[in-house]
């Protein structure tokens, strides 16, 4: 039979070990706290760094294009060269430039008094022929922005549908002011935007030209009547990184007449960057508005594709 004194002894180790036990937790808890906050730091501090970088090369492609301000916009001007991958202070930086007058601009669809554009609803149309998609989509897309709310058929939706859904939201009944809205119209599927997205736009103006030098096959092909993408592509083949010298010479490739504004200069640029610092890498999509006075300003700016 054990003495009071050994039991007393006994419970006096056991205590000690538990003691010793919940500071070896704690110590652990504020090591692993230390090491989190270590790391959160070590994070945004990269992260500002790549912010900082990605503001650079805005920065240096504003420039570029305040140089070439007054010349035609071509694929072989100088803002759109690919640069290969720029290596900075811990890590590397990668981007381009695209003329986002080279696409069809969603809010030529709505004239000025809120009523839809024909002529830009039937070459919105033949783009999504052209890319594989119900041209239908079109016409939700228009009734998405109009000021009214009739159902253009076939293939509309205005307030009563999307009143139906779950949730239940209300289209704009105006202009768009990204292209990534897209998403809400009807009959919009993740594939059908992944599709659409590269060829259309969201500038702030309407009635805006297409550049004749810097549209893709497609888009050429969707402001042409009974214009085949199969031409569209040798058109871009003929036209190289040079481009067209006067819109009478592009007119006269196609032996018709277009009633859709044309130009040979744009306003409006998207810049793309990332910057990659150790495991940490920051996008920014950038739009930059340039005139003819080369004056250049982002408009807009965001972390992810609009």
């Amino acid at each position: 039979m054990k003495s009071p004194g050994n039991r007393e002894r006994g419970v006096a180790i056991l205590m000690a070990l538990v003691i010793l036990a919940i500071a070896a937790g704690i110590t652990s808890a504020l090591l692993w706290d230390r090491s989190l906050s270590v790391h959160r730091s070590a994070l945004l501090a990269a992260q500002r760094q790549a912010w900082q970088y990605d503001l650079g090369a805005e920065a240096w492609v504003e420039q570029i294009l305040k140089r070439s301000a007054g010349k035609n916009d071509t694929l072989g001007s100088a803002w759109a060269q690919h640069l290969p991958p720029l290596p900075v202070q811990g890590g590397v930086i990668v981007g381009g430039v695209e003329d986002l007058q080279g696409r069809l601009n969603l809010n030529d669809l709505i004239g000025n008094k809120g009523t839809t554009d024909t002529t830009t609803l039937a070459a919105l149309k033949r783009l999504l022929t052209i890319l594989q998609i119900n041209p239908d989509v079109a016409n939700a897309i228009a009734d998405w922005a109009d000021a009214n709310d009739n159902v253009t058929s076939p293939g509309g939706a205005e307030s009563g549908y999307y009143a139906s859904l779950d949730p239940p939201y209300a289209p704009a009944n105006g202009r768009f002011y990204s292209v990534s809205t897209l998403r809400l119209v009807k009959g919009v599927t993740p594939q059908i935007y992944a599709r659409l997205a590269p060829y259309v736009t969201a500038l702030p103006e309407t009635n805006t030209p297409i550049n004749i030098n810097t549209a893709p096959a497609p888009v050429l092909a969707a402001i042409i009547p009974d214009f085949s993408l199969a031409r569209a592509k040798s058109l871009v083949a003929r036209r190289g990184k040079g481009g067209f010298q006067s819109i009478a010479q592009f007119k006269k490739e196609l032996h018709r007449n277009i009633v859709f504004p044309l130009s040979l200069k744009s306003t409006y640029f998207l810049l793309k960057v990332t910057t990659t610092i150790g495991s940490t890498q920051l996008s920014l999509y950038s739009v930059i508005f340039r005139n003819d006075q080369g004056q250049v300003q982002s408009i807009a700016r965001s972390l992810a594709p609009t």
